[in-house]
């Protein structure tokens, strides 16, 4: 991938989760993006989860 095409789908992967102003995220685009065994990770202060990008998005992300 040249880097244009990577900036490119980097741009598209953040616009895809972006929920400023209570937008939901675009579930439909997320799944273009990753394959079904893609991983999501998910990090809080006292744990750590990480999901196939499938069953996040089964969940709701």
């Amino acid at each position: 991938m040249s880097r244009i095409e990577i900036d490119v789908v980097t741009a598209e992967f953040f616009e895809a989760f972006d929920n400023r102003g209570g937008k939901a995220a675009d579930v439909a685009r997320i799944r273009r993006l990753f394959s079904s065994e893609g991983r999501l990770s998910r990090s809080a202060r006292s744990s750590r989860s990480t999901p196939t990008s499938s069953s996040s998005l089964a969940s709701g992300c």
